[in-house]
This record gives structure tokens, C-alpha cells and sequence, in this order.
């Protein structure tokens, strides 16, 4: 006999899940009367208790889950999850998020960002990674001519001067150099878009450091752009033969007069440097002024570094002693004699000679 039980201590139920009760019991016993109705009752309760425990399994797995990815992608972006934290209660500011991407075509972006990586960055980073490379050959290019003008006057009895170019780089210049064959080298037809991305990330993060104004980055983009400061140099004394003889990367354990001279020498070849091309047959500008010139050096390695000048074709200005005039005068052209008697005026006296 069939039966609809109403309970009047019930709680009042919504007609969907009346509807729901009531198909769960036919579906376990059509003919529902009052001697059964207790054991379809406990084996409907049964199986709604396991499907709770199943649905509360999943949703704890699909918490996580969420969770696990909220946490991936604010670690990744940073700046779009501002707002929201890794939390099931900001699931629908996710949802919002991932339907502007979907309107925005990111997706589509981000395949034109991968082409524009493989082919801006490979050409363009490569590029500039080759000329920093490169810079120090050119440095030794141009110094050819120099050591060229300075074979013709030797530095001491059956000596030349020659200038050696060394490679030496600041260590952030040769980290900024790893990091730009990253971006540029590799397979870039095989990277996926994590790849691409840890590409794209060394690449911002140099380019933040290149646009700061921060004085220790401007130091840093100096230290990685200016290429003079990957070289040093070096002057070796060699014979005919080119066989080196000594090495000076300074003055410091020489006599006052051989540091004259070879300051003097080292001088005359960064001008020359400085001032011409390498196919130049004589400097731009050439005229050189030395106060105090060759005080410390003997007559000897006076004319040595005065040829060294006459080489190069610098015209000279020289403030000096009077003890080195007759040292000088087969190089100059003219005197002026300066004295100053009472410290208070200085007076001046223009001397002629002739040439023998």
C-alpha cells in the first residue's frame, strides 16, 4: 500500500528535495508501506552519508588543488593577484581573472611574445654580446700603428717600447656577458614556455638595471658597457728581434728619470691613440704641452723621448729648466725666457738663434 509519511516535528523541506526523497525511496522499494519504511529510510540515509563523505573528500582535494594553483600563479605575476590570497574565498576573484585573460586572447599574446623572443632577442642581445667581445681586438687593431711609430724610436740602447693590450674584465662585466649568451644562445625552436619565460625574466631584469638611475647600477651598466675598462695595458721593452726584456705595468720601481721617460713614451702613444685613426698618418690635433718637461732625465733619455714625439708629429710647448736648453734646441723652434725676480711680476724675453 502506498504511503506519503509527513511528520509534523520535520523540519519544512523545499519541493526539489521532497522530489529528491521521494525518488530515492521508489528507487529502493516501489511499494513503501509502514512495516518496510524504516529500512528504506536507513538505507536512503546510508548512501547519502556516503556520498557526503565522497563529496567533502573531493572538495578538500579540489581546495588544495585551487590553492596549490593560486600560490603558483601569484608567485609567478606577482602585480595581477594583488589583491587576491591563495585562498578557496577568493575563488571567484580567480574566475573573474582568468575570463580577462580569456577576453584579453593572452594566450594568442603570449605566442607572438615567444616569435618576438626567439628573433629580437637572439639577433639583437647576440648582437651587442659580440661587440663587447669584439672591443678588445679593436682596441689592439688601433694599437698596432702605435707600436709601429714606436719602433722607430728607440726607448734605450737597442730597446723598443710596445704596447700590450690584455683582456681583463670586471667581474660584472663577464656576469653580464653569461647572462646575455643565456638570453641569445641555445635552441630557442625547442623552448617551451617556462624556458622562455626564465629568458624573458634574465632579460627584464637586465633591462631594469640598464634604465635605473640608482648609482650603484649606473656603476654596474658602466662597469658591463664601457669597454675601455675591459682592457689594460701593458708596455713591454723588446729588441730586433722582438724578444721581451722587461714588462712595465707601472713606474713604481724605476729611477725618477726612467719613470720620466717612460711616462713620456706611454704619453706620446695615448695620444697617438687618441688623436688619430689607425690609417692616419699623423694626429688630428698635435699640439702638446708638458710643464716641467724632463726635469728628472738625463740628456740622453731627453732626446729619446723628444724623437719619440717627433715620430708621432706632435708639435711641442715645453715648460723646462735652463740646464736642458742645449738638450732641446735641435727640437724647437723658439725660446721665451720667463722670471719672475721679486715674486711679484713675472717678465718675459723672447731668445733667437741661428741654426747651424
Amino acid at each position: 500500500m502506498d504511503a506519503q509519511f509527513v511528520s509534523s516535528g520535520a523540519p519544512s523541506l523545499s519541493e526539489h528535495v521532497m522530489d529528491e526523497l521521494e525518488r530515492r525511496f521508489r528507487a529502493s522499494q516501489r511499494l513503501i508501506t509502514r512495516s518496510n519504511i524504516g529500512d528504506i529510510g536507513a538505507e536512503v540515509a546510508n548512501a547519502l552519508r556516503r556520498e557526503l563523505d565522497a563529496a567533502n573528500r573531493d572538495a578538500a582535494q579540489s581546495s588544495g588543488h585551487l590553492v596549490n594553483l593560486a600560490t603558483e600563479f601569484k608567485g609567478r605575476w606577482p602585480a595581477a593577484a594583488a589583491d587576491l590570497a591563495p585562498a578557496v574565498e577568493d575563488r571567484q576573484g580567480y574566475l573573474e581573472l582568468l575570463g580577462t585573460i580569456a577576453a584579453h586572447r593572452l594566450p594568442d599574446h603570449e605566442s607572438r611574445f615567444l616569435k618576438l623572443l626567439r628573433e629580437r632577442s637572439r639577433d639583437m642581445v647576440g648582437d651587442l654580446r659580440s661587440e663587447i667581445l669584439a672591443a678588445p681586438d679593436e682596441v689592439r687593431d688601433r694599437i698596432a700603428p702605435v707600436n709601429s711609430s714606436l719602433r722607430k724610436s728607440p726607448f734605450d740602447r737597442d730597446r723598443f717600447l710596445s704596447i700590450r693590450v690584455k683582456t681583463n674584465r670586471p667581474s660584472a662585466a663577464k656576469e653580464f656577458l653569461d647572462d646575455l649568451r643565456a638570453i641569445a644562445e641555445g635552441g630557442w625552436e625547442d623552448d617551451d614556455a617556462e624556458t622562455a619565460e626564465t629568458r624573458f625574466r634574465t632579460l627584464a631584469r637586465i633591462m631594469r638595471r640598464l634604465e635605473s638611475s640608482d648609482h650603484v647600477d649606473r656603476q654596474w651598466k658602466n662597469q658591463c658597457l664601457d669597454t675601455r675598462l675591459h682592457v689594460t695595458f701593458l708596455a713591454d721593452e723588446i729588441d730586433e728581434d722582438e724578444r721581451v726584456h722587461a714588462t712595465f705595468d707601472s713606474a713604481g720601481a724605476l729611477s725618477g728619470g726612467q719613470q720620466q721617460k717612460l711616462a713620456v713614451f706611454c704619453l706620446a702613444a695615448a695620444l697617438r691613440y687618441q688623436l688619430a685613426d689607425a690609417d692616419d698618418a699623423h694626429t688630428k690635433y698635435g699640439t702638446v704641452v708638458l710643464d716641467e718637461a724632463f726635469d728628472k732625465a738625463d740628456a740622453r733619455f731627453t732626446r729619446m723621448a723628444l724623437d719619440v714625439f717627433t715620430e708621432f708629429g706632435f708639435h711641442l710647448v715645453l715648460a723646462t729648466p735652463h740646464k736642458l736648453l742645449q738638450t732641446l734646441e735641435p727640437y724647437i723652434g723658439g725660446v721665451t725666457v720667463v722670471e719672475n725676480p721679486t715674486r711679484r711680476k713675472s717678465e718675459f724675453a723672447d731668445v733667437t738663434w741661428e741654426r747651424r
